[in-house]
């Protein structure tokens, strides 16, 4: 009798999985669908360059399949100038339409930065990957701008499948995790970096990949070896999105505290844990990475790189604010709500308060050292010291200080997140009227005008 109750409780059991795995597959299906209909319905309405250097990336990926790179001091393309004169620039202008004539796209002194390149500081790595998934579009009869914005669909959709997953890892209920993942897709932030051709594109993904190679090597589902990859890989598509891979290194580090606490000699274990050895050594092969490419362009260069933006004072008061640059304003976007629509406000609006409530909320909710609160404090200290850090490197190695601005903080979003998502499992009355806002927040920044 016994034996025949195991096997009805196994049964059960194994259906119980299956159940759990199929409305997995189709949350993250949907996700990827939501990802793909946010960028083709907003692709084809952009009449105008956004404000946020478009117009020297698609000069960079119009090059990169016959140049490879960009150099410092080269001029932007004659393709990337008509395309601006004629397009103007959304949220700015600036440009009439005596501007559109062949005469003025000739003349490069008549463009910003005197016609010169700013997008010389990126190795060629986003341009090379957007211009290799551009290619089926082209084919299909797309033009090179159109083809190389409707790539961001890729990353977005790699980034809100990632981060179900790794919330699901996190325990969190599935309405939850799908909530979450489709207010980032449907994110002021989202319609910024991955419907225009931009750098901060690969920054969410690069946030969802770190929670979740850090979460798999914790659990010794995954090697770590391929978190220090990742990490490698983020510096070299952009330096700012190595942002959550430090965080989840501090990470390693709680908990690791967590683990040998009490013990004799708690620090040496520090210089044998492999999670914290690689995640570091991870860092540093980054930062590295990031300057072999400073050697390699300045060695290249074939003139003056100019200035778009004028520096500003470095005073104490300025490096204060940035330690609030990232939190809550990572959920913002390029531009603020106000400057992209109304349709944009109640997203944005909703999208911060989850963000500064989930990290701090699970933080003073949480125990002390246990995952909880270790992913907050994690998030919490890399989101308010990294600002004013990348201020201070980048004031030392240009010698201007120019203030960061809140998307460079984009990168960490899936792990602030992750802490709303871990608050707010224990509350089950909530999981309907989070998936709902989750829904209105995705058809208002569908309804985002041109």
């Amino acid at each position: 009798m016994s034996g025949t109750t195991d096997v009805v409780e196994d049964t059960r059991g194994f259906l119980a999985r299956r159940s759990v795995r199929f409305w997995e597959r189709a949350a993250a299906v949907l996700l990827i669908l939501a990802s793909v209909v946010l960028v083709f319905v907003h692709v084809p309405k952009h009449t105008a360059v956004s404000p946020i250097d478009e117009y020297m990336y698609i000069d960079y990926v119009a090059k990169v399949s016959s140049q490879g790179v960009v150099r410092t001091g080269e001029g932007v393309s004659e393709f990337a100038r008509e395309y601006l004169a004629c397009h103007n620039v959304r949220n700015v202008g600036g440009w009439p339409a005596t501007h559109c004539t062949p005469k003025t796209i000739a003349d490069p002194n008549s463009f910003p930065n005197r016609g010169i390149t700013s997008a010389d500081i990126y190795t060629p790595a986003y341009f090379a990957v957007t211009r290799v998934l551009a290619e089926p579009f082209i084919l299909a009869g797309a033009d090179l701008v159109s083809a190389a914005r409707l790539t961001g669909m890729v990353w977005l959709a790699l980034a809100a499948v990632v981060l179900f997953f790794a919330l699901r890892r996190l325990r969190v209920p599935i309405v939850f995790s799908g909530s979450l993942s489709l207010m980032m897709v449907g994110s002021s932030a989202a319609f910024w970096s991955n419907t225009f051709i931009s750098t901060d594109a690969p920054a969410m993904a690069a946030g969802a990949v770190a929670l979740m190679l850090g979460l798999r090597a914790r659990d010794g589902r995954g090697s770590i070896w391929w978190f220090a990859a990742a990490t490698v890989l983020a510096a070299v598509l952009k330096l700012q999105i190595i942002l959550p891979f430090a965080a989840i290194a501090l990470f390693f580090i709680l908990e690791r505290v967590r683990e040998v606490r009490g013990r004799p000699r708690p620090f040496a274990a520090f210089f044998r844990d492999r999670l914290v050895l690689v995640s570091f050594g991870g860092l540093v092969a980054a930062v590295c990475a990031q300057a072999a490419w400073m050697v390699i362009r300045s060695a290249i260069a074939v003139g003056d790189a100019g200035a778009l933006v004028a520096s500003a004072a470095f005073t104490p008061s300025a490096l204060a604010q940035e330690l609030f640059r990232f939190l809550p304003g990572m959920a913002e976007g390029a531009l603020g709500p106000l400057s992209t629509g109304a349709a944009a406000i109640i997203p944005v609006g909703v999208l911060m308060l989850l963000v500064s409530g989930g990290v701090i909320g699970l933080w003073g909710a949480s125990k002390g050292l246990s995952t909880e609160s270790n992913i907050a404090v994690s998030t919490l200290i890399v989101a308010v010291v990294s600002a004013p850090v990348l201020a201070v490197v980048s004031a030392v190695l240009t010698g201007q200080y120019i203030a960061l601005v809140p998307r460079y903080g984009l990168s960490l979003l899936p792990l602030a997140l992750a802490c709303a998502g871990m608050l707010f499992t224990p509350r089950r009355a909530l999981r309907i009227p989070g998936a709902v806002v989750a829904v209105l927040c995705y058809v208002l920044v569908l309804c985002i005008p041109m």
